[in-house]
């Protein structure tokens, strides 16, 4: 068949509704594997940031879990933010019985490599550039370049 509200598991009439990708089956609708397959490999380095603006600077929250200031890089081109971090592996004691993995729901999460570029509308003065990290959560405050006014001279 060529239909596709049709799949493997029969027909398919929820693949449409906002935006959600579903596939039927015997105990009701679940997530397409393709799908989430496509989300995870498109937004593997991402991490979900807050990003606030005052009148003479920008404020970004991120949660960082695990990681160490030494396994960071904060950096600033124009008016990006590139926020970089990546999770040294454990090293494995021989000798020491180690856990057996019997869920992986955060794995993914906390052992990738974290890549995040944030544009904003002011230029960012990278000498006043000020982040700290707290008990797993990273907030950078980024002052902003005073904008500049451009004299006309008239003929």
């Amino acid at each position: 068949m060529t239909n596709s509200n049709y799949n493997s598991h029969g027909p398919n009439p929820h693949k449409h509704r906002s935006g959600m990708h579903f596939v039927g089956g015997s105990c009701g609708p679940t997530f397409d594997p393709n799908f989430m397959h496509m989300m995870m490999s498109k937004w593997q380095n991402y991490m979900p940031y807050d990003l606030e603006e005052t009148k003479n600077e920008y404020i970004v929250t991120m949660p960082l879990p695990g990681l160490e200031v030494k396994n960071i890089e904060v950096s600033v081109r124009g008016s990006e933010i590139l926020i970089e971090a990546k999770k040294e592996k454990e090293q494995i004691e021989e000798g020491v019985e180690q856990p057996v993995k019997l869920e992986k729901q955060a794995s993914w999460i906390l052992n990738r490599p974290i890549s995040v570029k944030i544009a904003v509308q002011s230029a960012i003065d990278p000498e006043k550039v000020k982040a700290r990290l707290k008990l797993g959560v990273l907030t950078v405050n980024f002052t902003k370049l005073p904008k500049t006014t451009i004299d006309i001279d008239e003929e």
